[in-house]
């Protein structure tokens, strides 16, 4: 309950102000807990980044899973999934979506460990793509490294953009543009 508490501060203050601007001391005060409550459960604040940044990797990961994993879907009907699952996700989690987007896009990513979770996901995602271009959703001449690395960057930029402008983002023609987009390009 605590690391959750944690968490959620820390996901706030990192999303607001970024890594380098944030205190622990926000941090604990955005969590409701002690300075010394941070440093029981974290090293320091790179270790706390990580933890953010795995926690929500998870989730996100979970998410994934659970859209493909849904009965009586298409191999097409799957790779939609996905692509509603990343946009729900990151729409409906606007700080993490701050907190990832920044760290997979800059070469300053605090920690070897965020780096590794980051690196975990993308591994996750391209056997995932892959699987879906085994059966026939993707075009089997594309690169599923770049597929994968396109579809997380035109997801999460669009998402992105909608946060920064107070927009809607689960709105449906975001989406039916985003998948026309991605059945063009995917073949």
């Amino acid at each position: 309950m605590t690391k959750e508490k944690i968490r959620g501060g820390a996901l706030a203050m990192f999303a607001k102000r970024g890594y380098d601007e944030t205190t622990l001391d926000e941090i604990a005060e955005a969590a409701g807990v002690a300075k010394g409550t941070l440093y029981y459960h974290f090293k320091n604040k790179e270790a706390l980044y990580g933890f953010v940044l795995s926690e929500g990797l998870r989730d996100l990961t979970i998410a994934i899973e659970q859209a493909v994993a849904r009965e009586g879907l298409s191999a097409q009907g799957r790779l939609e999934a996905v692509h509603d699952a990343l946009f729900s996700f990151l729409g409906s989690n606007r700080d993490f979506c701050l907190v990832l987007l920044a760290a997979a896009s800059t070469h300053l990513t605090r920690s070897v460990e965020a780096l590794s979770h980051l690196a975990d996901f993308f591994a996750f995602f391209e056997k995932t793509l892959a699987g879906l271009q085994e059966q026939g959703a993707i075009a089997s001449d594309l690169d599923i490294a770049t597929v994968a690395s396109a579809t997380f960057g035109m997801i999460g930029m669009v998402v992105l953009r909608k946060h920064y402008r107070a927009e809607t983002v689960d709105a449906e023609p975001t989406r039916t543009t985003l998948l026309h987009m991605a059945h063009k390009a995917l073949g």
